[in-house]
């Protein structure tokens, strides 16, 4: 909803690259449920792509210059900051349950196992693009606290491929902004 309401109101159409990008990408799902082994559980299985196709097509459409999609980052972060905060705040202590359990009392469609930690994982270097574009700035504020709790989340779930994630793409963004700079 934030993405309809911070685009640009003069929005164009999708063109033809778009379109074959999109095609192409129904075509390939279309084949891979095809071939699985359980072709009705692989359909519904992926039907949160459909949605993701209608996000992609207005981020295409609504974001043109890099100040927007700092808008988008900045959205994103906040996101992660939310879902670290509802994750930690029904956090008991991890030698009384396991992070699966801890995941399942939170109840959210966008969490269901530890490893689906990597979400905050892939939001951390758009939250620290945020914090290197104006250190200072209070718009930093948020995407930094963002990380923090990404991280202490990230720790707490015990996801070993969110860390790897997370390590890998804060080098790569601070190897970016050293060089660039």
């Amino acid at each position: 909803v934030l993405i309809t309401y911070i685009g640009r109101p003069e929005t164009t159409r999708l063109n033809a690259v778009h379109i074959y990008l999109i095609a192409m990408f129904l075509i390939l799902l279309a084949i891979a449920i095809a071939a699985s082994e359980k072709p009705a559980h692989s359909f519904f299985t992926s039907a949160p792509f459909l949605p993701a196709i209608l996000v992609f097509s207005l981020i295409i459409q609504c974001y043109k210059t890099a100040e927007d999609f700092f808008e988008l980052y900045f959205i994103l972060s906040l996101l992660s900051l939310g879902l670290c905060l509802l994750l930690l705040a029904n956090f008991q202590g991890i030698g009384i349950e396991s992070s699966t359990d801890w995941i399942k009392r939170v109840k959210t469609p966008l969490l269901v196992v530890p490893n689906d930690a990597l979400l905050f994982s892939l939001i951390l270097p758009l939250s620290l693009t945020l914090v290197l574009k104006a250190p200072r700035s209070y718009m930093a504020i948020l995407p930094g606290i963002s990380i923090l709790l990404a991280l202490t989340t990230i720790v707490l779930l015990q996801s070993r491929s969110a860390a790897l994630i997370s390590g890998i793409s804060f080098l790569v963004v601070i190897f970016s902004y050293v060089r660039f700079r």
